[in-house]
Order: C-alpha cells, then sequence, then structure tokens
C-alpha cells in the first residue's frame, strides 16, 4: 500500500507569497502506516537578528521568479500501489489536508513573529533617538570651581574649533580635506558623463577661477561624494548647498495644431495659384480632408516651439524626522561636555563631588521624569493646533457677521419706523410695503426712484441719425450729470430753464437768436449796410466784429488777452527790434513812434471756403477774414486762440463798384482801413474830443496779408502769378529775359529788381483800398510757405523722383511698387519718430501721376512737410548711382531735409520769430541752389522727352520768403492756422443756412462767433 499525494496539499495560494521551501520526495513504498509524515518536510530559514537587520535596511524583499515556485509546487502523482482499496485513498487525502493546513499555520506564525521582531526594534530606535533629548543640555560646573590645578597638557587639536569632539571625527566632518578616493570617483564620473548637467556645469565653472579654485572644488566633491557606513562610496546632492544650483532650468513649449479651409478660402489666404496650389497638394505641404457633413476641405498644420531659460532662486526649509546614529551620538557627547566660555573636553574618569555633578534646576524647566514625545505624537499635537487656531477665527469671524447683521437690522428698523413717520396720511398707518428681506427692500427702493432719461433718448436718436457725432453726445451727457449732481445740492438753473421755455417750434430760432444777442456781455458786431445781390436797401445787411473793437474787448475780458493777443509782453520789444529792418518797415508811421513797446503786430488772413455743394460743379463758397496777434502765433497759441472772425459773405453775391456807388469788397475794405487806423492810434474815434486810449496805451498794427495766390490775386488786385512778363508783386522778374525768374545763381539779375516802399506803385497799382492803410503796401504781403512750398514746389518734385524710382530702379507691378513705397515711407517715420506722418494711402497711380501734367503727389500740406526726411532716405536707397540725374535729385532731396530741420530748429516753437543773420544766409543759400539744380534737371529730362519736375512761380516765391526770413520767420506767417479757422467757419456757416436767405447767414455767424468768444474769454 503507497500513499498518494495530492495536488492540492502543495499548490500556494494566489494570494500569498511563498516564503519556505518545500521539498516533497515520492515514496513508492511507505514504511510506516502513518501517512503525515509521508507527505512533506518544511526546511525553514534559520533565525538570525542581524541577518534580518541587514535586510530590512539594505536590501529589500523580493518575490521569488515565478517559474521557480511553479517547479517546487507542482509534484508528480506516484502510481497506485497494487491492491489499495477505496477506504486508503480517502485517509491519505485526509492527511494531506491536514498537513497543508498545518504548514499554512507555521508560515503565518513566522510572518507575524517576524512583522513584531521588526515594530519591536523601530520603537526601541524611536526610544533611543528620543531619550537623547530628553534631558536637556547639562553643564558641568568642575571648570567653575576656584583653586589652582596642575599645567595645562599639550593638545594636538585647538579645544576652540573642535567642540570637544575627538580628532578622527573632526577629520572626518571637514569639508575642506581633501579626499582621493571621493576625487577620484567625482572625476571619473565626470568624464564620464555620470554627474548631474548642473553639478558638471558648476564644476567647469570652478575650472576657470583665478582665485579660491582649489577650496571650491574640495567643497563640491566632498559634499557630492559620501562615504557609507561599509566604505563604499555613492553621489549625495539631497544637501542644502546644492538647492540653488539644481533652480537653473531650460523649458522647452512645443505646440503643434492642425487648421483646414475650403478650397476657395485656402487659395485666397495664402494667395495661391492653381498651378501653385497643385504643386503644394502634390509635395503634400497641405493635404486633403472630408468633413463629417461630407465637405472636402484643405488643411495645413502649424508647429511652435519655444525655449525659455532662466534660473529660479528659491528659499527652503527642510528637516528629517530622524539624524544617522553617529550624529546623534556625535552631538550628545557634545551637549554632555559643554563648557561655558572655553571649549574643551571634559576629564575622561574624573568624578569629583556628586554634588557639583548634579545640574542645578531652572526657574522654567520640564519635568524630567516625563517622557518625550513621539513623533507621531508631535504630528497629532501640531494638528490639534491648527484645528484650534482655525476655529477660533472661524468663531471671531462668525461673531462680526453676527453683529453686522443686528446692526444693519436695527438702521433698517429705524429706517422703516422714519419712512412711517413720513408717509403718514390723514391719520392712516403708512401703506404696507412688500415683504422680503434686507436685499429686496433695498432693490424696491431703488425701482421707486429710477426713471428713464429724457436727455439721454434724445442723445442716442440724433446719434443714430447721425446729426450729433459720438464724441458730442458725450459731452453733453457730461455736462447733463455735472448739472444733476448740483441740482441735488439745491442748485437752480435759470439759464437753462429759459433755454427750455419756448413753447412754439416757430419761436424757437428767434428765441435762441435773442438769447445769443442778450447772454454775452461782449460788444455786439457792427451793423453795416454792406450791398450785395438780394439785400433791402433799408436794413443792415452784415454784422461786423470789427478789429479795434474785438481788440478792446479781450483786453477786457478775463482771460482773452493773454491767450488771444499777448502771451509774453517781454518778447514784444525783441520782434520790433528784428522786424524794424524789414523792407516794408521803410518809413512805417510807428517807426518815428516811441512806444512800439506797446504796439501788438497783427496778420490779416483771407480765403475761400466751400460752404454748399462740397466738391459739386455748383459749390458755393463763402469768403471769410480773420485776423491774428503775430504774438499768440509766437507763443504756441492754438488756432481757435489766436485766429479772430471778421465777416465772410458768399462769393456768389458779391457786387462789383459801379463808378462812384461801392461795391461790396470795397466797402468791406474801407471798413478795414477805418478800424484799423483806429486800432493803430490806439484811441476810439475823435467823436470824443477828449480821446481815450483803447487799452492802456496799447494798440495794433497791420504789418502782414496772408493766403494763397489766388486769393491775392482776386481780391487784393497782385500781378497774376502766372503771368510771364509780371508774375510777382516783391520784383519785377519775367519768365523769360535777362531778369527771368528760372535764374537762380546767386548774382541773377532779377535779385536786384526788387520792389521797395517808395517805387511799388510803378511795377503794379492795386485797386484794393486797403493799401491806403499807412504802412501797408506790397512788401507787406507774406508769400505763404505752405501753399508755395509744400503745395506747390515739393508736391511736383516729389512725385517725380518717386515716378523716376519706380519707371527705372522698382521691380513689379505699379502696385507692387506703390506698396514698396508706402511700407518703407511708413517704417522710416516711425523708427525715426517724425512728428507729422503721411496718412495719404499710395493704392493706385493717379496718386503720383495724373492723368493729365506733370508727376504730382496728392495729399495735405502736412502730409508733403512730413515726406522731407523720408523721401531722402527712399531715393538714396533705391538711386542708380551711375546715373548723375540721380545724383543731382539726391542733392536736391538732401538740401531739402536741410533746409527743414533748419526751419524747425529756429522756429516759433523755440522762442524765434525770425532766424538769425547766419541762418537766415543760409536758408536763402540753400533755395537758391535747389531752384537752379531743379530747372537743370527739367531741361535735361525734356531733351530726353519725359515729363518730369515741373517748376511753377511757387518755387519764385519760396525764394522771396527765405529772403526775408532774416526778419519774419515763414512759420509765423503760413496758412496752417488759417485754414484751420476756414474749417471751423465752414461748419459755423453750415450751421446758419437753415430757413434764412443767404446775407442773413453771415449775420448769424457773427452773432455765434461773439458768443462763442465770450464764453471762451470769460468763462473759468
Amino acid at each position: 500500500m503507497s500513499a498518494e499525494a495530492p495536488e492540492d496539499a502543495v499548490q500556494p495560494s494566489a494570494d500569498e507569497e511563498p516564503e519556505v521551501e518545500v521539498a516533497v520526495p515520492v515514496q513508492k513504498k511507505p514504511a510506516v502506516k502513518n501517512p503525515k509524515a509521508k507527505i512533506a518536510c518544511v526546511k525553514e530559514e534559520p533565525e538570525d537578528d542581524d541577518k534580518d537587520e541587514k535586510d530590512d535596511d539594505d536590501k529589500p524583499m523580493k518575490k521569488p521568479a515565478a517559474k521557480a515556485v511553479a517547479a517546487k509546487a507542482v509534484l508528480k502523482k506516484p502510481a497506485a500501489a497494487k491492491g489499495s482499496g477505496k477506504n486508503s485513498g480517502d485517509k491519505e487525502k485526509k492527511a494531506a489536508l491536514k498537513a497543508a493546513a498545518l504548514k499554512k499555520a507555521a508560515a503565518e506564525k513566522k510572518k507575524a513573529e517576524e512583522k513584531a521582531k521588526k515594530e519591536e526594534k523601530k520603537r526601541k530606535r524611536e526610544e533611543e533617538l528620543a531619550k537623547d533629548w530628553k534631558s536637556g543640555i547639562q553643564v558641568d560646573d568642575d571648570e567653575h570651581q576656584e583653586g589652582e590645578k596642575g599645567e595645562e597638557e599639550e593638545l594636538e587639536d585647538d579645544p576652540c574649533t573642535d567642540f570637544g569632539m575627538p580628532a578622527e571625527e573632526k577629520k572626518k566632518d571637514d569639508s575642506k580635506d581633501k579626499d582621493r578616493s571621493k576625487d577620484y570617483k567625482f572625476k571619473a564620473m565626470y568624464n564620464s558623463g555620470q554627474l548631474p548637467s548642473w553639478l558638471a556645469a558648476e564644476w567647469e565653472k570652478t575650472t576657470k577661477m583665478k582665485a579660491g579654485r582649489q577650496e571650491r572644488q574640495r567643497e563640491l566633491v566632498n559634499n557630492a561624494i559620501d562615504r557609507k557606513d561599509n566604505g563604499k562610496l555613492m553621489v549625495n546632492t539631497d544637501k542644502p548647498m546644492f538647492a540653488e544650483l539644481q533652480a537653473t532650468f531650460t523649458k522647452n513649449l512645443s505646440k503643434e495644431k492642425e487648421k483646414s479651409l475650403p478650397k476657395s478660402l485656402f487659395m485666397g489666404k495664402f494667395n495661391l495659384t492653381e498651378e501653385a496650389f497643385a504643386r503644394g497638394l502634390m509635395d503634400n505641404d497641405f493635404r486633403k480632408i472630408k468633413k463629417r457633413d461630407g465637405r472636402v476641405e484643405y488643411a495645413w498644420g502649424t508647429s511652435e516651439h519655444a525655449t525659455i531659460r532662466g534660473k529660479e532662486t528659491t528659499s527652503s526649509y527642510e528637516s528629517k524626522s530622524a539624524g544617522q546614529s553617529g550624529d546623534i551620538a556625535k552631538f550628545q557627547k557634545t551637549s554632555q561636555t559643554w563648557k561655558i566660555g572655553l571649549f574643551q573636553k571634559a576629564n575622561e574618569g574624573d568624578d569629583g563631588d556628586a554634588e557639583f555633578h548634579e545640574a542645578p534646576r531652572m526657574a522654567i524647566e520640564d519635568d524630567p521624569n516625563l517622557q518625550a514625545l513621539t513623533k507621531k505624537q508631535w504630528e497629532t499635537a501640531k494638528s490639534q493646533i491648527s484645528h484650534a487656531i482655525a476655529a477660533v477665527k472661524k468663531i471671531g469671524s462668525d461673531a462680526r457677521k453676527i453683529l453686522d447683521k443686528a446692526i444693519i437690522t436695527r438702521v433698517n428698523g429705524l429706517k422703516i419706523q422714519l419712512d412711517y413717520v413720513l408717509e403718514w396720511k390723514d391719520g392712516m398707518p403708512a401703506p404696507k410695503r412688500r415683504k422680503g428681506g434686507i436685499q429686496q427692500r433695498r432693490a424696491a427702493d431703488r425701482d421707486e426712484t429710477t426713471g428713464q432719461s429724457a436727455l439721454h433718448e434724445l442723445l442716442m436718436t440724433y446719434l443714430a441719425q447721425g446729426i450729433l457725432s459720438a464724441s458730442m453726445c458725450w459731452n453733453i451727457s457730461r455736462a447733463a450729470a455735472e448739472d444733476v449732481k448740483r441740482a441735488g445740492d439745491g442748485i437752480s438753473f435759470p439759464d437753462l430753464e429759459h433755454l427750455a421755455s419756448f413753447k412754439s417750434a416757430k419761436n424757437v430760432q428767434r428765441g435762441i437768436d435773442g438769447l445769443l444777442a442778450k447772454q454775452a456781455s461782449w460788444p455786439m458786431p457792427t451793423e453795416v449796410d454792406i450791398p450785395m445781390q438780394g439785400t433791402n436797401a433799408n436794413k443792415a445787411s452784415s454784422y461786423v466784429m470789427l478789429p479795434h473793437e474785438t481788440f478792446v474787448a479781450l483786453y477786457n475780458s478775463t482771460k482773452g488777452w493773454a491767450s488771444s493777443i499777448l502771451p509774453d509782453p517781454s518778447k514784444l520789444t525783441a520782434f520790433w527790434d528784428t522786424f524794424s529792418g524789414h523792407p516794408s518797415m521803410m518809413d512805417h508811421p510807428i517807426s518815428k513812434r516811441g512806444d512800439r513797446d506797446h504796439a501788438i503786430p497783427f496778420s490779416l488772413h483771407g480765403d475761400e471756403v466751400p460752404i454748399t455743394g462740397i466738391g459739386k460743379i455748383w459749390s458755393r463758397a463763402a469768403l471769410c477774414f480773420s485776423m491774428s496777434s503775430l504774438m499768440a502765433v509766437a507763443g504756441g497759441r492754438s488756432a481757435a486762440e489766436s485766429s479772430l472772425y471778421i465777416w465772410g459773405v458768399f462769393e456768389k453775391f458779391i457786387l462789383p463798384t459801379d463808378g462812384v456807388i461801392l461795391g461790396t469788397m470795397d466797402t468791406f475794405w474801407m471798413l478795414m482801413k477805418w478800424s484799423f487806423e483806429i486800432l493803430m492810434s490806439g484811441k476810439w474815434p475823435s467823436k470824443n474830443w477828449k480821446g481815450s486810449f483803447l487799452c492802456d496805451g496799447y494798440y495794433g498794427v497791420l504789418v502782414q496779408a496772408a493766403g494763397d495766390l489766388d486769393y491775392y490775386c482776386k481780391w487784393l488786385g497782385c500781378p497774376n502769378y502766372g503771368s510771364h512778363a509780371k508774375c510777382c508783386p516783391l520784383c519785377r522778374c519775367t519768365y523769360k529775359g535777362q531778369t527771368s525768374w528760372l535764374d537762380n545763381r546767386k548774382e541773377s539779375k532779377w535779385q536786384k529788381t526788387l520792389v521797395t516802399v517808395k517805387n511799388w506803385r510803378t511795377h503794379w497799382d492795386p485797386s484794393c483800398l486797403l493799401f491806403g492803410l499807412g504802412g501797408f503796401t506790397s512788401l507787406c504781403i507774406a508769400m505763404d510757405f505752405m501753399h508755395c512750398m509744400h503745395l506747390g514746389w515739393m508736391q511736383f518734385f516729389f512725385a517725380s523722383a518717386l515716378l523716376l524710382l519706380m519707371e527705372d530702379c522698382l521691380e513689379g507691378t505699379d502696385v507692387e511698387k506703390l506698396r514698396q513705397i508706402q511700407q518703407y515711407i511708413y517704417h522710416f517715420q516711425k523708427e525715426t519718430n517724425t512728428r507729422y506722418r503721411f496718412k495719404q494711402k499710395l493704392l493706385k497711380m493717379t496718386m503720383v501721376k495724373p492723368k493729365k501734367g506733370f508727376p504730382k503727389l496728392r495729399g495735405r500740406a502736412a502730409d508733403i512737410h512730413s515726406l522731407a526726411g523720408a523721401i531722402e532716405s527712399l531715393f538714396a536707397h533705391h538711386m542708380d548711382e551711375a546715373d548723375p540725374n540721380h545724383g543731382r535729385i539726391k542733392l536736391v532731396l538732401s538740401l531739402n531735409r536741410e533746409l527743414s530741420d533748419l526751419l524747425d530748429e529756429y522756429g516759433p516753437r523755440y522762442g524765434f520769430t525770425a532766424l538769425p543773420d547766419q541762418q537766415a544766409k543760409r536758408a536763402y543759400s540753400i533755395g537758391l541752389e535747389m531752384a537752379q539744380v531743379h530747372v537743370h534737371l527739367q531741361s535735361l529730362y525734356e531733351e530726353e522727352g519725359r515729363k518730369l519736375f515741373n517748376i511753377t512761380t511757387k518755387t519764385h516765391f519760396v525764394l522771396h520768403s527765405l529772403h526775408l526770413s532774416g526778419f519774419i520767420h515763414p512759420h509765423l506767417v503760413w496758412c496752417y492756422k488759417g485754414e484751420a479757422t476756414m474749417h471751423r467757419l465752414q461748419t459755423l456757416w453750415k450751421s446758419c443756412l437753415p430757413g434764412v436767405k443767404h446775407w442773413q447767414v453771415a449775420k448769424k455767424a457773427a452773432l455765434k462767433e461773439r458768443h462763442l468768444l465770450w464764453m471762451r474769454c470769460n468763462k473759468a
């Protein structure tokens, strides 16, 4: 009979790890009948505390390989013996099950014992650590006993620096000594690239150090390499000194995404032709995809990659739960032998008297019998304290909320009681309010006091209709909000109430005109019967704001004199010292007066401004006049402050002079002559026999006339600027001949034909009656630098230079060339921070080359003025240096830029009313040289059959302006401020058109301008 071991008895369970080695021999003939002894024998490992400790600390437990377990666990079933019965098989099976159970119980017991042993060992270690710190630092009093002692022993180490530590321990902890084994291992790892990159970089830095290199390298090696208890070396960078070195970082950010568009949009986005599209699809630059809805699109991918490098500096506090046993022992030994004053080791074996070894008790000291808290207890206490602190804060916050709620409830209760008293009607209680909380009641109060603004609705309506602009609506709403705020303080506004009191729409215009006439404390415009077409002979047809009346009103106003007439009285004498050399001041009425320090110089500006049908053939223009104080212009005052409106008339309704009957303009010039004579005399008209000074001795002098060439010819009677025989009112030049204005050499003939105060009427005799004013001659006509230079000479020259570049130097289509020029100008002005910027868009060839005539650059005067530096740089960048004509063009552009800088540097903005002598001569010389080269360029290209570089009489008039720049600066009398005033008057006259006749428009405009001047000069 043979025993058969079942397979179930030796198969390990799936959840537990086999820890014992099982050996199951196959027995064919059992010697005994007991089956328990024949199943399996368990071979157990010997218990060894040292081995367990080593395994626990150094080697983690590993599971045996699955194949090894299977080889040990699977057993072959022995063949059954002959003659065995059914009963014997059952008994053997039960015995095998019992043996397996016993084996399993033994394994579990062994595991429990090992676990208990590990916990006990851990507990002992914690107690050992805690015991070292429990008693605190003990002070040895032996060193403080009085009495003589023997001679001190000769010590090998300095006791003041070793803190009582043994020499071998001191050497072990010294990181400044060289350890050859550490140094060899560190360098071997560095050469093989096994060190961290940041540590290798720091080592490389030390190799370049000139001082302290050896100490720094030893510090890195000794801190980076640690020696284990078994003598092996290992790299340890988990130390504070390496925290900052590891902070240097590099971040690589990459992003990839794919976008898709339909074919038409895709080709439009990338500006692809059909050929380029097919080639890109073939080269897999993009791919064809099909959307879920069946649409076909073309997708392309985008990728981004960014590298961020930097250095982070952080401060951190690191703590460990327990130190190494060696460190604990060192600190314990040091603390036990602590000496006050000297760090010396205690004499070992010197017991002394016991009472001196007993440390005195502190005034405040923990009971030494109390056991120190474990780490777990410390963590528990810390969490409890944090919970307690949070609870205290929460209680305080809840208390404050309850207090605030109580106060709000009380205040609302008082408010309800007060509302009850205020709403009491006929002895009845106030109506009940709706139920709800505080927020609901506050919302109800806001709803009761909130309404729709009628002004807001009106402003938004006018804004939507285009009647008002957004800025106008904003300004009106701000003024309304300010009035509402002041009205809440009990202030009333009778003027606003009167304006809103008109009941009939028909009376609104008449009422507002009356309000304009009565409200302002400013002299009313003088009513004058100036003949015009369609006027009533029995009624005054015009309101004129006479110069001498405006002069007196500004002097008596709050701030009008300083803003519009004389900002800086100290500059008045300097102006006359310079301007007295002007040719027009020869035999001037004020040249013999001794009160020139009270004379205010004025200029009279006139121009035509379109009012109706702007840009149409049926456009109607008004001729408007204004005067400006040259001292206000020199003081940097704006056009709204320095330009003072006088009068205006529609050109269509002007009547000419018929015999002895004066026409429209002659009547006006007579009126201006009379008013300026009063202004120059400084006294009111002689109707009052005593006479009285206008403004405490101040008086005005008309010294300059400003306007464009059309205005001079048409209304002042100057020679026609297009005439070949007589084109200039300041000299006797001609188009051809010896006195041709095209000859601009330094000693040209026309420069010797300048007119004077005595002979100018022999050259041309004007019909304008204003020239009858004393001291006002043709030499007072200022050739406007803006119209002649920016809207004349440079318009033609810049356009020809650009067209020459496009035809000879640049490549591509005309639109591409224009775009290239536009981009260059934009970037140049942006980089050089040009004050004025070119705002025109070069989108078509007509911006440079009109359909007929010479090339002419379109744009405003400020746009042309801003191109002085940009055009010079552009031409120098693309010019053909081998072409001599290109060199001449570059010369003219360079001289123009120099002239522009010279006039700006010594301009009125910096306090100059005229150029200094040297700068004035240089400016005139530049002008002559530019004009001479320009004429030569035109003749050269005309021989080639190219229509370029047109030159007109405006070039000649610029030379006159530069010739007189030593007496009056060209920027002081140019028409930039006058043109801004014309734009303002255009809006003013348009507002006066509805419902009135043409001659009444000027009257309404004068009333409005009077009211505006009063508000600007008297309101704070």
